[in-house]
């Protein structure tokens, strides 16, 4: 899969081009501040329900920033990185076109994945896949990402319906740079359409999902005359050993869902969403010949209910939101069958081998303290519950954890000088996550593999570990032009996360971004 530089251009003129059909604005309505303000009035804005994104009120702009994000340190999950930084360009609009509502936006982000255990097959170790193939060579991983989106929506029809279509396509590639290396390709297209009916202040509508996704991880080796020793992992360790490097793995998956939807719009107005999906995988191994190796099938049910209110002067939002994934891994059992006219791999049997429960429940709360345009103090809180429930069925094995995370943070808005309207932002955000239990008791052959003994030991002590993380950010923006809608910004953000445990020392990023609103 090649990923063309057209896509790029074409996306970038396109979304900056919208800004012609742009409304008349204060001078100021473009500073990042009234920007957030907007965020956050958008109850819909990221529920994939593209026929009431005209419900909430929105501010029509463009932006454009560049960014630099460095991360460091041992306090990480083992298939991370130790160390990484990644440069991104990103646009984004919206305009109405007619009497049709139009946005959309594209990124590309460029990553230096350093010191990398336990992955020669996978771009995302963690999207949710247990088959892949892990090598004991810490490895530096360069990879490119492409997210294209957009979202329509039409007018009311009859004064009762809206329908609209949101569509996402990314497409990402990956390359090891130690043998055992991989070069990746993958790609996800995400389509939903969905219908809304409106009767005063109530509005009820349905959504539709449709996914594709597809990866590519060819394996290699540069020194041909050492063999590599490697594992097939199939999940909580259990993993079958090899010598070599070549191979090729093929992931293949597809899924569909159903969402439900409701509003009631009144003084205070009210948001509940739910969605339900089923997703299916496959795993192989070679395309010539293709043998088998494993197979997932996921449900997943979100939902989130959301509460606002405002009035001239503070504006209220409480979210609640639920997760649940349960996946299923399958094995087969196979016989090579060669025939002097076809050769191929025969199924004898399939079966869940393995199960995996994840499950998140969060509340929120965001208070601002609105000012003429864009807001003077913010305050937000918040609590997530996670459970991870993961057990090998034979021979058995598990993996759990429960854990609670804590969020409070704060920003400030200042003017510095009303010449080109000059601002300041200052926060500081902070999260503290507390282990409740987390345990993992393996009871397979080969209790001496490094995928249980690193891969996995690993990934419990980092489970075990409570953690204090602070975030400040700072952000300076002025107009480009006085009496123009143009605002410029620059802003840095700084991060530490120190863990309680002793095996763990800290992890540490910043990020610098310049960007324009316009």
């Amino acid at each position: 899969m090649k990923i063309s530089s057209k896509i790029v251009y074409l996306t970038l003129i396109a979304t900056l081009s919208g800004t012609q059909l742009h409304a008349q604005k204060s001078p100021n309505a473009l500073e990042p501040s009234s920007i957030s303000l907007n965020e956050s009035k958008r109850l819909w804005q990221h529920t994939g329900v593209a026929a009431a994104l005209t419900l909430d009120s929105v501010l029509h702009y463009s932006t454009l920033y560049l960014a630099h994000r460095s991360d460091q340190g041992d306090f990480r999950r083992p298939q991370q990185a130790r160390s990484s930084n990644e440069q991104t360009i990103a646009t984004r609009g919206n305009l109405n076109l007619g009497q049709f509502y139009l946005e959309g936006g594209f990124k590309y982000k460029r990553q230096q994945l350093n010191e990398v255990d336990f992955n020669a097959s996978l771009i995302d170790p963690y999207r949710g896949m247990p088959f892949l193939v892990a090598d004991t060579n810490s490895s530096d991983w360069r990879n490119q990402h492409y997210t294209l989106d957009f979202a329509v929506t039409s007018p009311r029809y009859k004064d009762r319906w809206t329908f609209g279509l949101e569509s996402q396509y990314k497409a990402s590639s990956g390359a090891k740079q130690r043998d055992i290396r991989a070069e990746n390709y993958y790609y996800s297209l995400y389509l939903s359409p969905s219908i809304m009916y409106h009767l005063g202040k109530h509005h009820l509508g349905t959504s539709f999902i449709y996914q594709d996704t597809k990866e590519e991880s060819a394996q290699s080796l540069v020194n041909t005359y050492v063999n590599q020793q490697y594992y097939t992992v199939m999940g909580l360790g259990h993993s079958i050993a090899a010598l070599g490097g070549s191979g090729l793995y093929n992931y293949m998956g597809n899924s569909s869902g159903l969402g439900l939807h409701y509003e009631y719009s009144g003084s205070v107005r009210v948001l509940l969403s739910g969605h339900y999906k089923w997703e299916a995988e496959d795993v192989n191994s070679s395309y010539s010949s293709p043998m088998p190796v494993g197979s997932v099938s996921r449900k997943i049910l979100s939902a989130n209910a959301s509460l606002f209110k405002e009035d001239n002067v503070r504006l209220h939002r409480i979210n609640a939101t639920f997760y649940q994934r349960d996946m299923n891994g399958i094995e087969y059992v196979l016989q090579r069958i060669n025939r002097e006219e076809e050769n191929y791999w025969d199924i004898l049997s399939k079966d869940v081998r393995s199960t995996y429960r994840t499950t998140i429940s969060g509340l929120n709360y965001t208070f601002l303290h609105k000012k003429n345009v864009g807001y003077k103090w913010k305050f937000n809180g918040g609590i997530q519950y996670e459970k991870i429930d993961d057990r090998y069925i034979i021979p058995g094995s598990n993996k759990k954890s429960e854990t609670f995370l804590y969020q409070l943070g704060t920003e400030r808005q200042i003017l510095l000088s009303s010449h080109l309207e000059q601002g300041l932002m200052i926060g500081l955000q902070t999260s503290y996550r507390q282990r409740i239990s987390a345990n993992y008791h393996y009871k397979g052959n080969f209790p001496e593999y490094p995928t249980v003994t690193k891969l996995e030991n690993n990934d419990l002590a980092w489970m075990q570990s409570d953690a204090l993380c602070l975030h400040i950010p700072v952000r300076y923006s002025l107009q480009v032009q006085e009496n123009k809608l143009s605002q410029l910004y620059i802003q840095a953000e700084g991060s530490l996360m120190k863990p309680s445990s002793k095996i763990f020392d800290k992890r540490t990023s910043y990020q610098v971004s310049v960007g324009i609103n316009f």
